[in-house]
């Protein structure tokens, strides 16, 4: 008996060890699990899932490092703060290198694999067209930091926050013929969607003020543009409006001026890039263009942004980055206010007027189309420099 009774008590002694043991190991990996986001004994925490579609590879490659960086910035902040309603944003990223068949794909498994409500990206035009139907048949809310093509604008769930290519092709239009008083420009374009409604647009609205465009296309990803340049300069144009992307940019002048070509030279919002002022810093001065980013804006909300944005990451911010930081701060405050129901969301966006932003002050249409004011810079010492509000 005196052997049983000792048994008994023995296996009790090991029972209650091995709880003693299971609920401190319980603890301690829910310690663990609660700095990460998750809850300490009911296993993960509810997260906000938040879908990011970025060119990280390919010709958009530095808008979606751009995108990514600055998108990182914004949830850090807003994660620090407790979340959207209590719930930390998880952000699910993929790449649509470039190419609309691969943003396809991606936002195909973001849709029906992750089942995310809400994307912010792409900031590429050709990519983000590519994978509308989708998210609009699925009422997921996209916001687009850098999108401007006119053929966006419809009442759906997209919404973006760079305006329409047509209010910038118009201010840039404007200001050619009537204050540098330019009478003849040449265009270069690559043969994409994007291109091709910066030409429209600029066309109407400089022949409409009694200018003529004479245009060449090229090769999307082309390199070298002398056969057009000589082109265009045998038309003794008095400027040339390129509208290449990223470094072509910068390339395309450099070919030009080595032609001889002493023209005005035009571009896009996209010519603001790091590299246009460091690779192509002898060649890139005098380039205007429209632009939708005031880093002169003295609001404390858009400097501290730029000065959080450069001591992360030792660079300055662009548009695309202001415009991706604006994209998940508008898109949480949505959410924080309206719930997760996407119609309830697609109202919220609707219904925001004059948002500080550090983008710039901006509003949302029915369309989804941003309102913001353009603005026109030129290349001046290696600087980005505003030349008309």
């Amino acid at each position: 008996m005196e052997m049983v009774k000792y048994m008994k008590n023995k296996t009790w002694l090991i029972v209650s060890i091995a709880i003693v043991i299971l609920i401190l190991v319980i603890a301690i990996i829910g310690f663990n699990s609660s700095s990460t986001g998750l809850l300490s004994l009911g296993g993960p925490t509810e997260t906000l899932k938040i879908g990011i579609v970025a060119t990280q590879t390919g010709v958009g490659a530095y808008h979606g490092e751009q995108e990514i960086k600055a998108v990182n910035l914004a949830v850090e902040e807003i994660n620090a703060k407790g979340g959207i309603n209590g719930k930390k944003i998880e952000l699910i990223v993929e790449d649509s290198q470039s190419v609309p068949k691969e943003a396809v794909n991606a936002v195909n498994k973001l849709v029906n694999t992750d089942k995310v409500k809400f994307i912010v990206g792409d900031c590429w035009n050709d990519t983000t067209i590519s994978f509308m139907q989708m998210t609009n048949d699925k009422k997921v809310i996209v916001v687009a930091p850098n999108v401007n093509l006119d053929q966006v604008s419809k009442d759906d769930y997209l919404f973006r926050l760079a305006p329409k290519t047509k209010d910038m092709m118009e201010v840039l239009a404007n200001y050619a013929y009537n204050d540098l008083k330019l009478r003849k420009v040449g265009v270069i374009l690559p043969g994409t969607s994007f291109s091709q409604e910066h030409l429209d647009d600029f066309t109407e609205s400089f022949e409409k003020l009694g200018g003529t465009v004479v245009s060449q296309k090229i090769t999307p990803g082309a390199t070298d543009t002398r056969a057009e340049l000589s082109f265009l300069k045998s038309q003794n144009v008095d400027a040339v409006l390129d509208l290449q992307f990223s470094a072509l940019v910068g390339a395309m002048i450099k070919q030009g001026k080595e032609l001889g070509m002493n023209v005005v030279w035009l571009s896009h919002y996209g010519a603001e890039t790091n590299v246009l002022i460091t690779d192509y810093k002898s060649v890139s001065d005098g380039v205007i263009y429209p632009y939708i980013y005031d880093t002169e804006n003295k609001n404390s909300q858009a400097q501290s942004f730029i000065e959080k944005y450069k001591a992360k990451y030792n660079e300055y911010p662009d548009s695309t980055a202001a415009n991706s930081y604006d994209s998940i701060m508008v898109l949480a405050k949505a959410i924080e206010k309206a719930g997760e129901n996407t119609d309830k969301v697609k109202a919220e966006l609707e219904n925001t007027k004059n948002y500080q932003g550090v983008s710039g002050i901006f509003s949302f249409d029915k369309n989804g189309d941003v309102q913001k004011k353009v603005i026109l810079k030129q290349v001046q010492d290696g600087k980005f420099v505003k030349i008309f509000n």
